[in-house]
């Protein structure tokens, strides 16, 4: 499960972005496995399953989107994306890089 600690959200909300977990589970299913991100907005990408994660390049094989840090400006035009094993947790400082060079 991805953590995102109070370090991160806050450095991110301070840089203007809005922080959210995405993923083809339904909201009841986002709920039960979200305790640790209670800080975080959960998006459910499950009806129709996938549609947002296979535009966005990030859906497996018609299974589950796959673990990704994106970052979309305010126009919705994703400036960028890094994939990682199921088994790794996201680097959020690469994200916080990403946005300070935009």
């Amino acid at each position: 499960m991805m953590t995102l600690d109070g370090s991160y959200y806050e450095e991110l909300t301070k840089l203007n972005t809005v922080p959210f977990g995405f993923s083809v589970d339904s909201p009841d299913t986002q709920a039960d496995a979200s305790g640790d991100l209670n800080n975080v907005l959960m998006i459910s990408d499950h009806d129709p399953k996938g549609e947002v994660s296979e535009m966005l390049g990030i859906y497996d094989n018609g299974r589950y989107s796959t673990r990704a840090n994106l970052v979309i400006d305010e126009e919705g035009l994703l400036q960028y994306k890094q994939e990682y094993a199921l088994s790794s947790m996201p680097d959020f400082e690469e994200v916080v890089d990403a946005i300070e060079g935009m």
